[in-house]
């Protein structure tokens, strides 16, 4: 692994940085624009954080797909194109992998098990009932109403 200590490693938010295409957000030919930018700050390396196919429930730490690039960032080719020119600008490229956070596409095994955890948890006949997951909710206290829609859905099982 190579010695940062005296590097300079810049963190870019590929959906906030820069738009090249006019669409609102920003994308990987953004980052090409400006790299020469970039080298003039004395940036070394560049951190991507993810722009991989995700459902974008944790702003693409959610990664689903980590072969693929979010169309909304761009293609392979644009990636490729920015290793080509970050490297003939001798910036490095660090790509921000985040397995943990990695969505789950669930299988039925998965799901069996899921549903007979939450039935010993909860008590419940059926844990996957929004009804009697908000009344077992409330019960602990819990006001079902202020949870976001993704929490929900963890609860019952069903994200992605």
């Amino acid at each position: 692994m190579a010695d940062f200590s005296n590097q300079v490693v810049y963190e870019i938010y590929p959906k906030s940085f820069r738009d090249a295409n006019g669409d609102g957000f920003g994308d990987i030919p953004g980052i090409i624009e400006k790299l020469d930018y970039l080298k003039e700050l004395g940036v070394d390396y560049l951190w991507l954080t993810p722009f991989f196919i995700s459902p974008q429930r944790d702003n693409g730490y959610d990664v689903a797909d980590y072969r693929n690039i979010n169309p909304q960032f761009g293609t392979m080719e644009d990636l490729e194109h920015l290793i080509h020119q970050s490297e003939a600008r001798g910036i490095g490229i660090m790509l921000d992998m985040v397995m943990v956070r990695q969505a789950i596409r669930c299988d039925e095994q998965y799901k069996k098990t899921h549903m007979e955890q939450a039935r010993e948890l909860t008590g419940l006949e059926n844990p996957n009932s929004p009804a009697q997951l908000k009344a077992w909710l409330s019960e602990k206290g819990i006001n079902a109403d202020s949870l976001s829609k993704a929490a929900v859905a963890d609860l019952l099982g069903q994200a992605d």
